[in-house]
């Protein structure tokens, strides 16, 4: 029997049908999840002129049994600026086999530029699909992202091990006096013009900071209406912080407070800084170390984001990189000229902020929530 098959780009009366299949997929706790960042993750995609950057839906004879998810954004890529899209979720019906192959097959071919994080299934599936054209990949993974980490409270891990009251207080005690000696000399060492600035939306000066920092990066472009849809907008309460020099704009950072494995962590999604870019990364991360220790912070947690000065420092303040090691995997239209590559690892910028990282990776299991409300 022969089925009508179509691809096409999502429409928002699809949602309802589509979060029914996340729940029948995981559960209605995932659902729930989804349906919180829906509206959001699709507010852009009214300005996307290429439907395959957005997100796809497959029906089969009239019926939505899957779903490929997308936000379209601009790229620089090399010299050039490209149109692409951050790669979401991506799922199917149950009880449709092999419609998810499909799916994934139609997306890529019309789209120009995807980018997305790979869970291992997620990279094996990719990898089934790949093509190979003039002795090129379609897909390629331009770098292995590594998770960082600073402890600030050693007592919710120790406990988890089951370790002693008492050791677990002597330990946090001695710990969090190091920091506080660690962050006392930064400051010493900080020029005192620095100071930081709360905002709760980014202003235009904002476009002059990216264009410099991304002169040495191929990335996501980043100006004040992509930072304000994905950091004002989200439905996340994120904290803002502009690093101003006298009367420049030198830096910014965006973070977030979290619940992961019932410790509570900060999320450091973005950072990034010109000008001397140690010394402004530094008088950041004393602000966050700060913050940590004043609302009793297990550990904070962000990406090596290719910015080697900013790993420096991570590595310099006890940052260590933790064992998982995720992809970022990108499709690359056949078509694409051959000098934008995107096999270079140094050359790419990424962070937490990009894709699905933030959203995939801090909702895994389910003693692992995003915010106290979801308790």
């Amino acid at each position: 029997m022969s089925h009508t098959i179509k691809i096409r780009k999502y429409h928002p009366q699809d949602k309802e049908r589509v979060l029914e299949i996340i729940e029948r997929v995981w559960d209605k706790k995932r659902r729930n999840d989804h349906a919180f960042l829906w509206d959001w993750k699709h507010a852009l995609d009214a300005g996307c002129q290429n439907d395959s950057h957005v997100a796809q839906v497959i029906v089969v004879d009239g019926q939505v049994l899957g779903y490929a998810g997308a936000i379209p954004a601009f790229f620089k890529v090399g010299a050039k600026t490209v149109e692409g899209g951050l790669c979401m979720d991506t799922f199917t019906d149950p009880d449709s086999r092999g419609t998810g192959m499909q799916l994934l097959k139609g997306h890529l071919e019309g789209a120009t530029l995807l980018i997305g994080a790979a869970v291992p299934r997620a990279k094996v599936l990719w990898g089934k699909l790949e093509q190979r054209h003039h002795g090129k990949k379609d897909i390629v993974s331009p770098k292995q992202i590594r998770k960082m980490i600073r402890l600030v409270n050693p007592t919710p891990l120790l406990q988890q091990k089951g370790i002693p009251a008492p050791f677990c207080y002597f330990c946090r005690v001695v710990w969090q006096w190091y920091i506080r000696m660690r962050a006392l000399l930064d400051r010493v060492c900080f020029n005192t013009t620095r100071r930081l600035e709360h905002i709760e939306r980014f202003p235009e000066v904002v476009d002059r900071l990216t264009a410099e920092f991304s002169e040495r990066f191929s990335t996501a472009i980043r100006n004040h209406r992509t930072l304000n849809w994905r950091f004002a907008s989200c439905p996340f309460p994120y904290e803002k912080y502009l690093l101003w020099s006298a009367d420049q704009l030198v830096g910014y950072m965006v973070y977030r407070m979290a619940w992961l494995n019932r410790r509570k962590i900060i999320l450091l999604v973005e950072m990034l800084a010109v000008g001397r870019q140690a010394e402004n990364y530094r008088a950041m991360l004393a602000h966050l170390q700060a913050v940590a220790l004043e609302h009793q912070i297990s550990d904070i947690q962000t990406l090596e984001t290719g910015c080697s000065v900013f790993m420096k420092i991570l590595r310099e303040q006890g940052y260590w990189v933790k064992k998982e090691r995720p992809w970022i995997l990108t499709h690359l239209h056949r078509n694409m000229e051959s000098d934008l590559s995107l096999a270079r690892d140094q050359h790419w910028f990424f962070t937490m902020g990009d894709v699905d990282f933030e959203f995939i990776f801090y909702q895994q299991g389910q003693d692992s929530i995003v915010n106290e409300g979801g308790k």
